[in-house]
């Protein structure tokens, strides 16, 4: 699903706020993969098919991670157009506020990072969180009856 918003902050600026995926595009790439780990044969004893897994440095876990990442990076850029296209309606609609734009803060939660912690490189997955790190900026949208959030961490 997409929405937009209109938000106010306490300082009085308005915030543009856009929520949007993949599209469905990166489920359907996560069920496909999903499928085809619990085809292997080091999967087939699982209690829970749920739980299968890839090993690392294998041709399914290349396949994978580069599904993975293609598909968050064009979950950002459709994030990026969409937020252009917002920009365009706002600036047409408000030419005697001569609207200007700062930054734009784009996170994405539902994803999956390569992160370093204790020596170990890992693929970290957070569903439905964001990174929230020293300086890091992110969103937390609302729904119909509750506003958005502008963090920082």
């Amino acid at each position: 699903y997409l929405f937009i918003e209109f938000g106010l902050d306490e300082t009085g600026s308005v915030w543009l706020m856009l929520h949007s995926g993949s599209r469905n595009i990166g489920k359907e790439l996560a069920d496909f993969h999903i499928g085809q780990a619990q085809k292997l044969p080091h999967n087939q004893g699982l209690i829970d098919r749920d739980l299968a897994v890839f090993i690392a440095d294998t041709p399914q876990m290349a396949a994978y991670r580069n599904d993975l990442f293609w598909a968050q990076e064009y979950a950002k850029f459709n994030r990026a157009i969409m937020m252009g296209l917002f920009q365009d309606v706002v600036r047409k609609e408000f030419k005697k506020a001569r609207v200007t734009f700062d930054p734009v803060i784009s996170c994405h939660h539902n994803y999956v990072a390569e992160e370093r912690y204790e020596g170990m490189d890992l693929l970290v997955t957070r569903k439905g969180a964001i990174r929230a790190g020293s300086g890091d900026y992110g969103i937390i949208p609302g729904s119909m009856g509750t506003g958005s959030y502008i963090v920082k961490g």
